[in-house]
């Protein structure tokens, strides 16, 4: 019991350091925002225009969605298309813009691979369906020579039967005799 009462005991929390006043910073630009680096500027150099910012503009020209067997542009990068520079991005309304065309960008791609996933899937089911419609064919072909066989086992059985009772009448009528 005595345990049980010093463990539930609260420990004595540690005295509050004071903390050091933060050090000034410059504004971050919005390219920084978005690239979620430290902004240049926070280092007290202007931003360079020759900041890698090429995945916020929009390509020039729709890339084509990929196939299974087409290559992925990331693996070369001589297929890859060339992104244009971007512009200034000093408003939220050109940040809004670029990320909606970015995002347009995104749904087309979507789409496409969406559609692929379709036609891929149909194609499976009409393989799927095709066989099975064979398949079922095949069955009912079996199922109606096996019941022609039936009638002839059953026809040949009921012919030996009718000869055995005329047999075994013939029999009965000699043995009375």
């Amino acid at each position: 019991m005595r345990k049980a009462r010093a463990a539930a005991a609260p420990k004595p929390k540690p005295k509050a350091r004071p903390r050091a006043a933060p050090k000034p910073k410059g504004t971050p630009s919005p390219a920084s925002l978005l690239s979620g680096g430290s902004s240049p500027s926070a280092a007290g150099t202007p931003p360079s225009p020759a900041a890698d910012l090429s995945f916020l503009s929009p390509s020039l020209s729709p890339e084509k969605p990929r196939t299974r067997g087409s290559p992925s542009p990331i693996a070369s990068p001589a297929a890859a298309s060339p992104l244009a520079a971007p512009a200034a991005l000093s408003t939220i309304g050109d940040l809004r813009s670029l990320a909606a065309s970015h995002l347009d960008s995104l749904k087309r791609r979507i789409d496409a691979i969406h559609g692929d996933s379709v036609r891929d899937l149909e194609a499976s089911h009409s393989r799927l369906s095709k066989r099975v419609k064979m398949q079922t064919h095949g069955c009912v072909q079996l199922a109606e020579e096996a019941d022609k066989e039936h009638r002839k086992v059953a026809d040949k059985i009921a012919e030996r039967a009718e000869v055995v009772k005329n047999s075994y009448k013939k029999f009965v009528a000699e043995c009375a005799r």
